[in-house]
């Protein structure tokens, strides 16, 4: 297997896989031919968002030069036909969206047991990176989850990777969620015993049979204490 977890692949706000950090560079040398592609959903049941970021991200990689010979999406239309589906495909790509709600989506179709041997590429964006964990880590980002004492925040994931990742760090530093900051009030404090990898848009995760790597910008919160680890450019291997 063959693992990208992003923070987000793309430059801003646009359809162009960014190569900061050689994401892109690094994403074509492992998808060599036509390959056959796999979106799982975030929400399994909005299906115009589905459909709007999955055939998105289709284009997005067609356009930096990777090639499909099928492509399809996985939400709950079709989640019945799951193990089918990823056992056909050899680029799955996880879906950004409400971690917890992903989350759930994941357990569902069995997931988890579905990729065990998979021998293909996975692309995480965002949620689907931080859902890529064996004990995910769910940070409060909707209104009202940070005082919710029914709010899971640590979760059983998918255990391709035991890295915490929060990402957006360069859009979501400063936010406020229930009258406090997110990072210095909430996930600080959430830290204490835990290790969570902050990302900026640009970072990735990669790892392989051979390496285990962090590429680009990157914080570490640990026991409360936040302190920069990399920089951009730069690379962290376990």
């Amino acid at each position: 297997m063959k693992l990208f977890l992003t923070s987000s692949p793309t430059e801003g706000h646009s359809e162009v896989l960014s190569n900061q950090n050689g994401f892109v560079d690094a994403l074509k040398e492992n998808c060599n031919g036509a390959r056959k592609g796999l979106y799982i959903a975030s929400y399994p049941h909005w299906y115009e968002f589905t459909e709007k970021y999955g055939y998105g991200m289709k284009f997005s990689l067609e356009q930096a030069g990777i090639r499909f010979s099928s492509y399809n999406l996985l939400d709950g239309r079709n989640d019945w036909d799951a193990k089918v589906l990823v056992n056909n495909s050899d680029l799955i790509i996880l879906a950004g969206g409400h971690v917890p709600t992903q989350n759930n989506f994941f357990k569902e179709i069995k997931l988890a047991s579905l990729l065990r041997g998979y021998e293909g590429v996975i692309i995480g964006i965002s949620a689907g990176s931080m859902n890529a964990a064996s004990i995910v880590y769910a940070a409060p980002e909707e209104e009202g989850e940070s005082i919710d004492r029914r709010f899971i925040t640590f979760r059983p994931g998918l255990g391709l990777t035991n890295i915490q990742i929060i990402p957006h760090y360069n859009e979501e530093k400063d936010t406020i969620l229930d009258g406090k900051k997110l990072y210095d009030d909430i996930i600080a404090k959430d830290s204490v015993g835990h290790k969570f990898y902050i990302f900026n848009d640009g970072t990735y995760y990669y790892k392989d049979e051979n390496r285990e790597e962090i590429r680009g910008e990157c914080y570490l919160i640990k026991d409360k204490k936040l302190s920069k680890i990399l920089e951009d450019g730069e690379t962290l291997s376990f």
